[in-house]
């Protein structure tokens, strides 16, 4: 066959692409979305992430997670390859996207282990037995001894032990603020005390690491990812404005006050009702009547 014959048969086949729908139609898939075509294949039918992990196929499990979740991602994905990027490029651009949208960090692991074992979560708990935890976290470290916590040395290394009662301030302390939620500073010293004490309702928050370990993680799927996304982003921002609160609580002397006669005033509260037999009492026994901060904050600015 000579050049001409070559090229009359490749225009003959494009003819007959082009003029029959179903195979035009076949042919768009395959180039938009090659997967639909691998899948058809039994063996990979039946692969999950973790065969692609324990194979070695960095850019199988990334283009799996990115076409069931993210198929904006996918579809740009698929062209980077058809514009020639090296697979290991496109694995890094998929893993990269995919956590400045979510949040989720895809470098906490290998990028296939990552997918392999579900959604990575990032646990911020307060590791009150490690033993530089609290050298390295001072500002939190007095906020739990001024919530009744107590540092005590254990196996030659100092660490915090919170009480029930510790906790059961907190709580108060907690209910109260959420009251002033639309004001940053209550809010603050809201998620401060959530954080020393583990109770701010997230569980990015209040686990360390080895507790998150514990749970099964979320599975790569779109609803999960948004699940995970979700509790990413509000962790980041309990973690920011907690981080204000503890400051304030350490340079602002006046606000540090205030905190200590409402801590008194939730001790008063818990006591009370133990004498019950309650343990957390009806929501109105814990009103504590807090100033408004922006007030006082003012003040103390302008005395200073």
């Amino acid at each position: 066959m000579n050049v001409e014959d070559y090229l009359n048969v490749i225009s003959n086949l494009n003819r007959a692409v082009i003029n029959d729908a179903t195979a035009l139609l076949a042919l768009t898939v395959a180039w938009l979305d090659p997967l639909t075509v691998l899948e058809d294949s039994d063996e990979l039918g039946e692969t999950d992430l973790a065969d692609f992990y324990y194979s070695g196929d960095d850019i199988g499990a990334a283009l799996r997670v990115a076409r069931d979740c993210f198929p904006g991602i996918y579809a740009e994905a698929i062209g980077k390859i058809r514009d020639g990027l090296g697979y290991q490029q496109v694995s890094d651009f998929i893993s990269s996207e995919i956590t400045d949208r979510t949040g989720i960090p895809m470098d906490q692991y290998d990028e296939p282990a990552a997918y392999a074992y579900g959604i990575p979560i990032p646990f911020y708990g307060a590791e009150w037995t490690e033993s530089n935890f609290i050298e390295d976290h001072s500002e939190l470290t007095a906020l739990a001894l001024l919530l009744g916590a107590t540092r005590q040395e254990t196996y030659g290394s100092d660490q915090i032990e919170f009480s029930s009662k510790t906790y059961q301030i907190a709580h108060i302390l907690q209910a109260s603020l959420w009251e002033h939620y639309d004001n940053s500073l209550h809010r603050s010293l809201m998620w401060a005390i959530g954080y020393a004490t583990s109770s701010t309702g997230n569980s990015s928050v209040d686990f360390t690491y080895e507790e998150g370990c514990e749970f099964q993680p979320l599975s790569w799927m779109p609803d999960e990812v948004d699940f995970a996304t979700a509790i990413i982003r509000e962790a980041e921002q309990i973690m920011t404005e907690s981080h204000q609160g503890l400051l304030l609580i350490q340079n602002d002397p006046c606000i540090r006050q205030i905190l200590i006669d409402k801590i008194k005033e939730a001790n008063v509260i818990v006591d009370r009702l133990q004498k019950k037999d309650l343990l957390y009492g009806v929501k109105s026994e814990f009103k504590l009547n807090w100033p408004e901060f922006i007030e006082v904050h003012k003040d103390v600015d302008h005395e200073e």
